[in-house]
């Protein structure tokens, strides 16, 4: 499921400032609610009211939250809540992350944020956009180069500024299809003890692995801890190489063994883990039916003898098989320009030798927009005067660049679908096999 693509630069330096206490972005008033707050608590009643997929009706399952989250709180120091006041009173909120991002082998300092909500009745009053602006502001000032988040409605955060990531394939394979020939003997199950290894492997892979979040120890330990999930691991000799955390879930009431087995996470480092564990699930086929595999790599149809999903369905005569279906998830959007172009300066952008002129637009975070130059040497990226004659103007929107440094788009489809302009159209393959990247991958839940 995760392919390394590149060796990782040195992790950047934590960013100087603490967040701040509070700001005022336009008619709102945006500061930290505290978990044992009683504004804490209401911020949970606009929550669940804004996303009823949490399954938070009652005021006893509310309150039975807002306990885990007080408890959880001093576990995650990365991460808090921000709440939205108009005229003193809590009308919204979002919570946001610290986070280190891979991008093309460098470790980024990056904003994360979700749940961002606003009670029913203050809808249609700017407050969504007035948070996720304070968000960027925030993040920008204390040092951040990007910004991500899980896009409830990626049309709302498109025209803020925010680009697609990569797709999301989920394959439902039949165990029965899954490769039988890995050393599933190598493969046992995981509990609480092995949470630093299952840490250490997953950061081992996060390195390398353009999308990845680095993954704090409480989310390991949780894994490990919840009964909802089973973690197996492969070892080589002592050495956790990779591992495969499923979730059961039940076919229908009058089926016994039509269960299927939903990966929540495949982490592998190398050809042998990867095999072992599919001929561990397949081994699991006199009780389950099907893998449920959710994946970015482009190319997993690849790893199995058999990618179709049992259905045989064909969705273009003569022949085409179904074997997956697709969506969309995580997006990204740039935050500052220097910060940015210094936390990538160590990253090669093929063999690149030009100074590239980038005008971006940006109307929704006015700090970022405007012109650029780039100066890149043997692939290798470094400001240079926005006066710099240079050898080719790109003239793109910021959540198009966006998804273009993160590897979730070509160049190329950019500007065939009118989306980037060159001012020399012939120098698009050459940006364009510059710019190329392994799709991002992310499989943190925040």
């Amino acid at each position: 499921m995760l392919v390394p693509v590149s060796e990782s630069s040195a992790i950047a330096a934590s960013p100087d400032e603490l967040a701040p206490s509070a700001q005022r972005v336009g008619a709102t008033e945006l500061r930290t609610v505290q978990p044992a707050s009683s504004e804490f608590r209401r911020w949970l009643d606009i929550v669940a009211d804004a996303y009823p997929i949490m399954k938070l009706s009652t005021a006893e399952q509310r309150d039975a939250r807002w306990e885990e989250e007080r408890k959880l709180a001093p576990r995650q120091p990365e991460q808090r809540v921000v709440g939205a006041f108009r005229d003193g009173v809590l009308v919204g909120g979002m919570r946001l992350y610290d986070l280190r991002m891979c991008v093309r082998g460098a470790q980024v300092f990056s904003g994360g944020v979700g749940s961002v909500a606003v009670g029913l009745a203050h809808k249609r009053h700017g407050i969504a956009r007035d948070l996720v602006r304070g968000f960027l502001l925030e993040y920008r000032e204390r040092g951040a180069a990007m910004a991500v988040l899980y896009a409830f409605r990626p049309n709302f955060y498109g025209k803020l500024g925010f680009g697609h990531g990569a797709k999301l394939n989920q394959y439902a394979v039949p165990l029965t299809t899954l490769p039988d020939d890995g050393l599933r003997e190598r493969v046992r199950a995981l509990g609480p003890p092995d949470a630093e290894a299952f840490l250490e492997t997953y950061n081992r892979v996060q390195a390398r692995t353009n999308g990845l979040l680095r993954r704090e120890r409480w989310r390991a330990e949780l894994r490990l801890e919840q009964p909802q999930f089973r973690s197996f691991g492969f070892f080589d000799g002592a050495t956790l190489a990779g591992y495969l955390s499923v979730e059961f879930r039940l076919g229908k009431s009058d089926t016994m063994n039509r269960n299927d087995l939903f990966v929540h996470e495949l982490i592998y480092e190398t050809p042998a883990a990867l095999r072992a564990l599919l001929a561990f699930a397949r081994s699991q086929s006199d009780q389950f039916a099907k893998l449920i595999v959710n994946t970015q790599d482009p190319d997993f149809h690849f790893s199995l003898d058999d990618p179709r999903d049992g259905s045989d369905r064909s969705l273009f005569p003569p022949v085409y098989h179904t074997t997956n279906t697709q969506g969309l998830g995580p997006m990204y959007r740039a935050v500052d320009g220097a910060a940015l172009l210094q936390a990538l300066g160590g990253c090669r952008f093929g063999d690149l030798d030009a100074v590239v002129r980038i005008a971006l637009a940006d109307p929704f975070f006015a700090p970022l927009a405007g012109t650029r130059a780039v100066r890149f040497e043997q692939g290798q990226p470094a400001a240079v005067d926005a006066s710099t004659p240079a050898d080719v103007d790109l003239a793109i929107d910021v959540a198009d660049f966006s998804a273009l440094v993160m590897g979730s788009v070509r160049l190329r489809s950019l500007v065939a679908y009118g989306r980037a302009v060159l001012s020399k159209p012939d120098w698009l393959r050459r940006l364009d096999a510059a710019f190329d990247a392994e799709p991002p991958q992310c499989l943190t839940r925040f």
